[in-house]
């Protein structure tokens, strides 16, 4: 099968008659994990990637390597030796996810093309070519595949790599890499002119000659360098932007080397409040600019991804979700917030605002946060009603407390009010309850973020606290537990008061191994071995677990 594809291949990029090399990945040493590494592959060419791992279940023709992020990004490169003349891949997507696959051509450091293949919905097993004809570089050629555009997962494998050797002349070649075809500039953005250029030296002097830019058809702009140029903020609507290679003399070269990029520069929609901004994405879908010129109240905040959830007094809430950290004031709990800029998208059925500015401004802090009360069967029947606002849901329980069992990061634990049931999802790895013991037994209430997952909703708890509702049997402040681990045989428990406090500790297996009323605040735990265990400590009807880790 290799061989086929490689003539397959051979007869589609190539405008010469012969193939000077070709890879096949027969020999990668990518496993299953995403990492850096290297092989040697056909003809003794040393190939090195960045975060990517093997073609796991989404193989082209036997072994392949799976790239998966713009933003670290995921590549494989080698050194060529006898130049380039064209140049392909296979690519296929990779995993169900459609986001858009975005890969280019990087030889000698000048990104030369970009491609955007077109795949399926969901699951598609199309192998889809990306050629680059007439490359056309001389010499030792560094070549290099990478994933480009939008931070996150757009996995694609790759496999048969073919290019065909250096012939004729070398041929000077532009390409523009920001602005791209069809980009919306935000609002408010400076645009930036990207470029690189082949086998052409730009110099104010003593080079082969410099860059002409104009947009929208105006006057001449001449560059002596191949940096990034800033256009400034452009007005909203749409631009052509034209660049061309030209002689010392400022001619046209022969034949002429040009390139047109039409973008344009998003407007910005001026709303009231969340709810308002709700109902014009309703009206019109995602992907409008927005500034949100009320007060917009944090309920929480999360260090992943810099995300903040904020709700207006109607009451609609929305998720900031700011992976690029381009919010750089810190936002609060209990802060009103004005004038955020950004547009919006949707994920897993979550609308998400990610701010193009750092144009918040805290209007107001320390103001009260409080939940709406709401049951299980509202938050399940319309999700989008509650999504990303700040909820309580009254007498629920864990079906999972059985007193042994703790939250873990990352997963999905049924609460119920004894008629329906939602899922509370652990999304915020750092909460102080991970590792705590799931509450037994009824609880007055419980305080989260609620949002959805494709339509099914969740809630998100915060904190503790959320959880505890200041109801005795869950103060977890009253205790204090040291030294934790413990290797001396010895555990001090402190309250707030000096009455007898009554310990089980349970080992990993919901055995219990001990049962000790306490007057001192000493706990003996010398005859425990090495392990985990859970404490279950009791004083006055207030009780709360700790995990203890006993070397």
């Amino acid at each position: 099968m290799k061989k086929i594809y490689f003539l397959f291949l051979l007869l589609i990029a190539s405008t010469t008659t012969f193939a000077q090399g070709n890879e096949d990945f027969t020999n990668s040493a990518a496993t299953g994990t995403y990492a850096d590494g290297s092989f040697v592959g056909n003809d003794g060419i040393n190939w090195s990637y960045t975060h990517s791992r093997d073609e796991s279940t989404y193989p082209i023709d036997g072994k392949g390597l799976m790239l998966r992020r713009a933003d670290d990004p995921s590549s494989i490169s080698a050194t060529i030796s006898g130049g380039i003349g064209d140049f392909s891949v296979n690519t296929r997507k990779a995993f169900t996810g459609n986001t858009q696959r975005r890969i280019e051509l990087v030889v000698n450091g000048a990104v030369v093309a970009q491609f955007e293949p077109t795949y399926g919905v969901g699951g598609d097993a199309t192998v889809v070519p990306f050629v680059v004809n007439g490359v056309n570089v001389p010499g030792d050629v560094t070549v290099t595949l990478r994933l480009y555009g939008a931070n996150g997962n757009q996995q694609m494998t790759i496999d048969d790599i073919v290019w065909t050797g250096f012939t004729g002349t070398a041929t000077p070649s532009l390409s523009i890499t920001s602005p791209t075809e069809g980009e919306e500039i935000a609002p408010g953005a400076d645009t930036l002119l990207e470029f690189s250029v082949l086998n052409f030296d730009v110099a104010s002097s003593g080079g082969d000659g410099y860059v002409n830019y104009t947009i929208d058809g105006g006057a001449n702009n001449s560059v002596f360098t191949t940096d990034p140029v800033n256009l400034g903020v452009l007005t909203a609507g749409a631009h052509v932007l034209f660049v061309e290679l030209v002689d010392d003399l400022g001619n046209s070269l022969t034949p002429a080397v040009t390139q047109t990029v039409n973008f344009t520069v998003a407007d910005v929609t001026s709303v009231a409040d969340i709810t308002a901004l709700r109902a014009d994405v309703e009206l019109n879908g995602v992907g409008s600019f927005y500034t949100i010129t009320g007060a917009s109240l944090v309920t929480h905040t999360d260090g992943f991804n810099n995300r903040h959830w904020i709700q207006d007094s109607n009451i609609s809430g929305i998720l900031i979700f700011d992976n690029s950290n381009i919010i750089d004031t810190p936002y609060n709990v209990g802060d009103n917030v004005t004038g955020l800029t950004g547009y919006t998208t949707l994920a897993s059925g979550v609308l998400r605002f990610i701010p193009t500015s750092n144009s918040g401004v805290v209007a107001s802090s320390g103001n009260a946060v409080t939940p709406q009360v709401v049951t299980i069967a509202a938050l399940n029947a319309t999700p989008d009603d509650y999504e990303s606002e700040l909820v309580r849901i009254n007498n629920v329980t864990f079906t999972a407390g059985d007193g042994v069992a703790t939250f873990a990061t990352g997963q999905n634990y049924d609460v119920t009010d004894g008629t329906d049931t939602i899922i509370k999802r652990t999304d915020f790895f750092g909460a102080d309850y991970i590792g705590e013991l799931i509450p037994s037994g009824a609880l007055p209430g419980i305080i989260a973020v609620a949002g959805e997952f494709n339509g099914t909703a969740q809630i998100y708890v915060r904190n503790l606290s959320d959880l505890t509702l200041s109801t005795p049997s869950f103060e977890t402040l009253r205790f204090s537990v040291y030294p934790n681990p413990v290797s001396n045989g010895f555990v001090t428990i402190n309250t707030t008061n000096a009455d007898p406090i009554n310990i089980l500790v349970y080992d990993v297996l919901g055995k219990q191994v001990k049962n000790e009323t306490i007057t001192n605040n000493t706990l003996n735990v010398g005859d425990l071995n090495t392990g985990i265990y859970i404490l279950k400590m009791t004083q006055n009807q207030a009780t709360a677990t700790k995990k203890l880790i006993i070397k």
